[in-house]
């Protein structure tokens, strides 16, 4: 019986996964999706990567991070984005020189130490689900961009309003400040670039006092 091609043993694997659900939420609340688990889909390609003779693994992976402070109800936060680019190599092993390799990008968020972890990780979930061809329900490219609810700013309004008040405002004075400005009628429904706005713009002209010069 003659060996199977590298490109064979491909076609065999996707014959044996057609399709994986998902089964993993992401999130919470509104702002929560539905996506598939790391371990559902290396448990059922390994599985069928083993039983077609082929053996995955990294070769090669290009790292960006970047980190970004930010203020949240008055405390310093920071927060981690990287971005991973990998190489994967998939060799026949019945015939080790047979061999292809594959590129896959990865993105992770975390405000401590795990945000490269979190991009490996899909970066080598995606690489099998893409390389595979491997359906997992729902098609992203049919929903519209404005369909996508978009994370609204949660505006940190205690100090928003201690700001004000130690330069001069009251409350009633910023609420028809921002009525006026941006015709709204509650500081909730501010985005970020106006309440950085109305900041910059009360610190930098404060209301003097009866007596101040």
């Amino acid at each position: 019986m003659s060996k199977l091609s590298i490109y064979q043993k491909i076609i065999k694997v996707m014959e044996g996964v057609s399709h994986l659900q998902k089964d993993d939420t992401v999130g919470s609340g509104k702002n929560s999706y539905k996506g598939i688990s790391d371990q559902k889909v290396k448990k059922v390609m390994r599985e069928e990567l083993i039983k077609q003779g082929l053996v995955m693994f990294r070769t090669k992976i290009d790292t960006e991070v970047i980190s970004r402070e930010y203020e949240a109800y008055g405390d310093k936060k920071v927060q981690h984005f990287t971005k991973v680019k990998a190489t994967y190599k998939i060799v026949n092993a019945e015939n080790p020189e047979e061999s292809i390799e594959i590129e896959s990008i990865g993105h992770g968020v975390d405000p401590q130490d795990k945000s490269a972890g979190k991009a490996m990780t899909y970066a080598s979930k995606n690489a099998l689900l893409d390389t595979f061809i491997i359906p997992t329900g729902e098609d992203g490219d049919k929903i519209h961009s404005d369909d996508i609810e978009q994370p609204t700013y949660k505006v940190d309004t205690d100090n928003f309003y201690k700001i004000a008040n130690e330069n001069g405002y009251d409350n009633t004075k910023v609420s028809k400040m921002i009525a006026k400005k941006y015709k709204i009628k509650d500081i909730k429904q501010l985005n970020k670039d106006q309440y950085e706005e109305m900041i910059a713009g009360m610190q930098a002209n404060p209301v003097k006092k009866e007596g101040e010069k």
